[in-house]
């Protein structure tokens, strides 16, 4: 590593405070008259992936790297759910970014999959993980990179897609030519944060890694353990090819460990009168209560709408 490497590296997390989102967790080496100090509990309590996201722009300012090396953690992540999941591991398939061009449109697609007669084509996002309210407005409303853009994105690929599909099918996925009149096409936004995962846009899913690795995985969710192999309650997903085809698009729209959680909100209203013959405020507070005991989790899990609630027995 040569010095320039070096001084660019301790430039890099020098603070100056030149950004108004700069801090010590970020950038922990201090600089006062000449000596140089380390905030040490800043670097023992940083959280890495954060910044990762924020460094990232010195070496990448039009994130152009970050999508790229995005969709190829996908493809891997793929690779890894093909190999452990018994029963969709022989029919999962999928394709990296390509950019098929029919009947003079050209469309440039990050990533497609298919089991059985599901055939999802997905537009992937990775930006910088949300921290301010204004971060996260322009996670969903920003026109280049923002979740209206994306679903957008991927409604019209996915249309362009069923359009072609004899010649897209064709051409990446030939084993299913034969079953054209049954393949359902479906959109999706994979992102590479846990905002928005797991609420659709409309009609389109939005989901993280983890959601829909919980699917292709190994099929189950597990509740109460540290481990999958520890999991007091599991949800399994499916059992089947068919019942994995049927029920795909119901998950992504609704994963189930959310349903869990939207099932234990409770809604809190609490009415102020600011004076005579004005109309009373109306403060509406939403709460998740987890489930105390393990005898209230299984009442929550019995009310998922997808899956069969398989319990472990006691030792």
């Amino acid at each position: 590593m040569g010095v320039s490497v070096v001084e660019s590296i301790v430039k890099l997390l020098t603070y100056e405070g030149a950004k108004i989102q700069d801090d010590l967790w970020l950038k922990p080496i201090l600089q006062v008259e000449g000596q140089v100090a380390l905030a040490m509990t800043a670097l023992c309590s940083t959280r890495i992936r954060r910044n990762v996201d924020m460094w990232l722009p010195s070496v990448d300012p039009n994130s152009h790297k970050r999508g790229l090396h995005f969709e190829r953690h996908l493809e891997s992540q793929f690779h890894e759910w093909k190999s452990v999941n018994s029963v969709l591991g022989r029919h999962l398939t999928w394709t990296g970014a390509c950019k098929p061009a029919y009947d003079k449109r050209t469309e440039e697609i990050d990533l497609s999959f298919s089991f059985g007669d599901v055939l999802v084509v997905v537009e992937a996002r990775s930006r910088r993980i949300p921290i301010t309210p204004l971060d996260y407005y322009n996670a969903i409303h920003e026109k280049e990179s923002g979740i209206y853009k994306k679903v957008y994105q991927a409604e019209r690929k996915a249309r362009f897609v069923q359009d072609n599909l004899s010649e897209f099918v064709a051409e990446f996925y030939p084993h299913l030519q034969s079953r054209l009149a049954d393949i359902k096409v479906c959109p999706l936004v994979i992102i590479n944060d846990q905002f928005h995962a797991g609420f659709p846009c409309g009609t389109t899913p939005v989901l993280d890694e983890h959601l829909l690795g919980q699917f292709l995985g190994d099929g189950k969710v597990s509740f109460l353990g540290y481990t999958k192999a520890s999991a007091k309650f599991s949800i399994v997903l499916y059992e089947n090819l068919a019942q994995a085809e049927a029920i795909f698009c119901d998950y992504a729209l609704r994963p189930t460990i959310i349903e869990s959680y939207v099932l234990t909100l409770r809604e809190h209203v609490n009415v102020q009168r600011i004076a005579e013959h004005e109309p009373p405020l109306h403060w509406y507070n939403y709460e998740i209560t987890l489930p105390a005991s393990e005898s209230e989790l299984k009442s929550v899990l019995n009310q998922l709408s997808l899956g069969i609630l398989v319990e472990k027995p006691e030792p």
